[in-house]
C-alpha cells in the first residue's frame, strides 16, 4: 500500500468514525467500515521485511545448567 493509500484510508476511517459518534442507527455499519481499513494498516505495518523474525524463545537466554555451574568468588 502507498503512502497516498494509507492517508485516504485513515482519512475515510476518521470520516466513519464521525459518521458514527452523530448517528446512532448507522453506528455499528460506520464502526465496522472505519475498523476494517485501520486494522488492515495495522496488520500491514507488522509484516517483516525479511521472511523471518526472531520470537520470543530465540530471544531468551539458554537455562543455567545449576548443577554445573561454578562458583565466581573462592
Amino acid at each position: 500500500m502507498s503512502e497516498i493509500d494509507a492517508d485516504f484510508d485513515c482519512a475515510a476511517a476518521a470520516y466513519w468514525l464521525s459518521v458514527a459518534s452523530k448517528s446512532t442507527p448507522e453506528k455499528n455499519a460506520a464502526l465496522a467500515r472505519a475498523a476494517s481499513p485501520l486494522r488492515d494498516e495495522r496488520a500491514e505495518a507488522r509484516i517483516p521485511d525479511s521472511a523471518r523474525q526472531p520470537t520470543l524463545n530465540d530471544l531468551d537466554a539458554p537455562p543455567l545448567d545449576v548443577a554445573h555451574r561454578r562458583r565466581l568468588t573462592p
